[in-house]
């Protein structure tokens, strides 16, 4: 099967050098697409061998629908040459258990989801996202926008794990801090997200939850209780996970790599 990767970015060099590093090492950089918002030469730099798509950076509002738009019809233009597009925000790495096999319904692909820290993660349902999806249907509030409006409950994908790493590496989130901060300052009224707002507020807040955890957990009891653990947004539109983290925290498998 042939896959592809697409992200965007804004400045965040470390996440995008390992997004690019290891979707190169799974897909080959001619299958990656970074689009680079507002351009950037260390972005050409780092993604050297990729496909790079740069996307004006001159107007801010109502950002997450254009963003998501603009993405999506970009995947759009490429889908026809791969079996899949998976798409993840930088900080976002996917990894396929050995012998992995795609069994897509053509709606959308949710991946196993994890919360990365230092020394371990924690399975949650917020990276529990769609990462692939086809045709008009596009990727929203971590979850799939249809086109049309069938009956559809999603499945977690055997053997998919979206390794969310943004708390992994305390160096490269100060410096994602001070980003957002500036971001956010720069354009008041217009990124709304509280995570941009408050980037350092939010970061004490996920690793005191962190710590406060036992060392332990399942991915088998993680998976039961996600089995019936999706909502509905939008008047029927939008199809995406229900607030749930494993009560543990777990040792980082060898297969991740980080």
């Amino acid at each position: 099967m042939k896959f592809a990767a697409l992200t965007m970015v804004y400045r965040d060099y470390p996440a995008l050098r390992r997004w690019v590093d290891h979707f190169g090492g799974l897909f080959g950089r001619g299958n990656l697409y970074v689009v680079s918002h507002g351009g950037d030469p260390e972005h050409d730099k780092i993604a050297d061998g990729c496909n790079i798509i740069v996307m004006p950076r001159d107007d801010l509002k109502r950002f997450d629908a254009v963003r998501s738009m603009k993405i999506a019809n970009i995947r759009r233009n490429i889908e026809a040459d791969y079996d899949a597009v998976f798409q993840t925000d930088a900080d976002e790495l996917l990894f396929f258990r050995p012998n992995f096999k795609l069994h897509a319904d053509g709606r959308a692909i949710f991946a196993i989801g994890m919360d990365a820290f230092p020394d371990g993660f924690i399975f949650h349902s917020r990276f529990c996202k769609a990462v692939a999806t086809w045709g008009r249907n596009k990727l929203r509030s971590h979850g799939v926008w249809l086109d049309r409006d069938p009956p559809y409950t999603p499945q977690l994908t055997d053997g998919l794990f979206l390794v969310h790493t943004k708390y992994y590496d305390i160096d490269a989130l100060a410096v994602s801090n001070v980003v957002r901060s500036e971001v956010a300052n720069g354009a008041p009224g217009q990124v709304s997200t509280e995570s941009w707002r408050k980037p350092l507020k939010i970061s004490m807040n996920r690793f005191a939850d962190y710590e406060s955890r036992e060392w332990d957990g399942a991915l088998t009891d993680f998976r039961n209780v996600m089995r019936n653990n999706w909502r509905v947004l939008r008047s029927g539109k939008i199809i995406t996970t229900k607030l749930h983290s494993s009560p543990c925290r777990v040792r980082l498998p060898e297969w991740s790599g980080l």
